[in-house]
């Protein structure tokens, strides 16, 4: 932000500090939040982050069976995994502050946007304050700052936003650091793919939309070094990402073929982009981690209605380009940078048809559009009568949009607290949701709220068809409730129609610790939940052959998972194997954050405990010997 001497620059400053406080006050209760959905994964479930080589975790696929190279991202995880031992206060804490970082970025913008358009320099503090408090304020940004693994997207925001503002120096090091900053933005996540037309837009939208499409193509002649340096930049990603990662899209095979001819894609591209916007205008009323869409009950109207919203957009892009105006160009680079995210190939979003996190770089020029059209509307240059009415009328709707906007942050943030809360309200609001029933289910299991499972279950069984997925925590309900073998039956059941690549080894007489599990196209994350619960219910029947066989499973599909190991290791203690247990139990230790070690360790106590107490243990070399010998030294 440009400095202004004297009392406007104390007061620009003054309100930047207001309004991030106000914001960072609002975000407070996620520094008490723990890691929820994908972050589990990345953080506690799976040790990826904590060991082995950081480089080659870092250039992997994000989720297995994608092609999403985020290395940039990727590497921050892994830093704080290994360095802060992946606290989620600290992972939150890097969240909020990019956030802040992105809020003050939109100011910028906002602020040499404003002095393009030669406002009064009293203007200036005002109108950026009123673009910083519509993005930061803006209920869409709860998911991305709440959930660590959003920091993709606030990262790739960070880095275009201060590519844009760099874009205005015209100077070798300002085109430079322009073109890194792309850099670090492709390095972060895919949406970075819009930035050459973005940063086009922008500097169109800043200097003389009127002149016209022509005369903006010839300026990017004079500007030749910045947009050869974002070539190289992006010529330089790509050969990288050839490098490791082979394929260029993900996409779900299933919405795909549910979806059919090009007429249905057509219309789902258009509703994917009706929930965007609607969300950016009214965000108000259907917040949440699910969207459910289900591609087979698309109707006529809806078809037709998805059509309509994708011939107008294209006919705004054309006008845009025809008769452009600062307000149009930056919509126009709003919707462009949607492109991505409007299912033009279906993502693998879970049976969402999108989320709000995906908004958070293109809300930017959402924010700077809304904010020039409300200060064109109070300053009288569109000639409406009774100008002071119309101030008055846009002065109360803003802040009557902005207090309910604060409003449904403060009370959004605290539903990220943990998995169970989390999933409660994802449930509460989908309540015929597999994904949410699931992942409730599970939630209730780890946090022994069988109060919470007992409702899941019940309410799924009252519905008549149970999702075939949800047969695995209904299996493990079951067993609770001492009906051990049919809980493994529903496993079996459950594990009928997924894709397990250990079964042709098994057929072809290879060892599983021979081969590795290609995990492109295939995300093996329910086969190894599966396998663990029904080698914890085989424990409980002492049936430690058949234990230890599914945990070698598991381990053939994910390996450096501790929780696995865990399991394993009382598999090979109950079959009396103490040398080959404590060791897989120590490796297990090894895995866990040391903050789950001590869990870990009264796990084991119990399991020893129940196991040497039974009668036909006797002869178990592990009870043997004193138990005392078997527990593992204090940290």
């Amino acid at each position: 932000m440009s400095l202004v001497p004297g009392s406007e620059g104390r007061r620009i400053y003054f309100i930047v500090f207001v309004v991030l406080g106000i914001v960072a006050a609002l975000y407070a209760q996620v520094l008490q939040a723990d890691y929820v959905w994908d972050d589990v994964a990345f953080f506690t479930a799976a040790s990826d982050l904590r060991t082995g080589d950081p480089w080659k975790a870092a250039v992997a696929s994000v989720i297995a069976g994608t092609a999403y190279f985020r290395p940039l991202v990727m590497g921050t995880f892994i830093a704080e995994a290994r360095l802060l031992d992946a606290n989620p206060l600290y992972s939150h804490l890097v969240n909020l502050l990019l956030h802040l970082v992105n809020t003050l970025l939109v100011g910028m913008l906002a602020w040499r946007l404003a002095r393009a358009k030669e406002l009064k320099t009293a203007t200036l503090p005002f109108f950026s304050a009123i673009a910083m408090l519509f993005y930061g304020l803006h209920p869409a940004m709860v998911e991305p700052v709440a959930w660590a693994a959003g920091r993709f997207d606030l990262m790739v925001t960070l880095f275009c936003l201060g590519a844009l503002l760099l874009s205005v120096s015209n100077t070798w090091w300002g085109d430079g650091l322009c073109a890194l900053f792309f850099f670090a933005a492709a390095l972060s996540k895919e949406m970075a793919v819009t930035f050459g037309a973005l940063l086009f837009l922008w500097l169109w939208a800043l200097q003389a939309p009127a002149l016209g499409l022509a005369f903006n193509l010839r300026g990017m002649w004079e500007r030749k070094r910045l947009y050869g340096l974002v070539l190289a930049a992006g010529v330089a990603y790509l050969t990288m990402r050839a490098q490791y990662m082979p394929n260029m899209v993900s996409f779900d095979p299933v919405v795909a073929e549910q979806l059919g001819s090009w007429a249905r894609r057509g219309a789902y591209v258009g509703l994917t982009l009706d929930f965007y916007l609607r969300t950016v205008a009214f965000p108000f009323l259907h917040m949440g981690p699910l969207h459910p869409f289900d591609p087979l009950l698309l109707d006529g109207p809806q078809t037709a209605w998805g059509w309509a919203v994708v011939a107008t957009s294209a006919a705004w892009l054309v006008i845009s380009a025809w008769r452009p105006t600062t307000i149009r160009l930056l919509l126009s680079a709003a919707l462009i940078g949607l492109l991505p995210v409007l299912n033009f190939v279906p993502l693998a979003m879970v049976g969402n048809i999108g989320h709000e996190r995906f908004l958070v770089l293109p809300l930017a020029f959402f924010v700077l559009a809304a904010t020039l059209l409300l200060w064109r509307i109070t300053s009288g240059i569109y000639g409406m009568a009774n100008l002071p009415r119309w101030r008055v009328l846009t002065g109360c709707l803003t802040a009557i949009w902005l207090g309910v906007a604060a409003l449904n942050v403060h009370v959004t943030v605290p539903l990220w607290k943990n998995e169970l809360v989390f999933w409660h309200w994802a449930y509460r609001t989908h309540p015929d949701s597999p994904y949410a029933q699931f992942s409730l289910a599970a939630a209730a299991i780890n946090a022994k709220r069988f109060d919470v499972l007992e409702e899941v279950m019940t309410k799924a069984e009252q519905m008549g068809v149970m999702p075939l997925r949800l047969t695995v925590p209904y299996g493990q309900y079951l067993a609770k409730k001492g009906q051990i073998q049919e809980g493994i039956d529903k496993i079996r059941l459950a594990l009928q129609n997924e894709p397990q690549p250990h079964l042709y080894l098994q057929q072809e007489s290879i060892p599983l610790e021979d081969a590795v599990v290609q995990r492109a196209g295939f995300n093996p994350w329910f086969v190894v939940y599966a396998y663990d619960a029904m080698a914890q219910m085989q424990l409980s029947l002492r049936q430690f052959d058949q234990a230890l066989e599914s945990e070698r499973i598991a381990h053939f599909y994910e390996r450096n998972n501790p929780r696995t190991m865990l399991t394993k290791s009382f598999a090979l203690y109950g079959l009396g194997r103490v040398g080959e247990a404590e060791q897989t139990y120590q490796d297990a230790e090894n895995l866990y954050l040391p903050r789950v070690v001590p869990e870990a360790r009264r796990l084991r106590a119990s399991f020893l405990e129940q196991l040497c107490g039974h009668e036909s243990s006797q002869h178990n070399p592990t009870c043997r010997q004193p138990l005392s010998a078997l527990k593992p030294a204090s940290p």
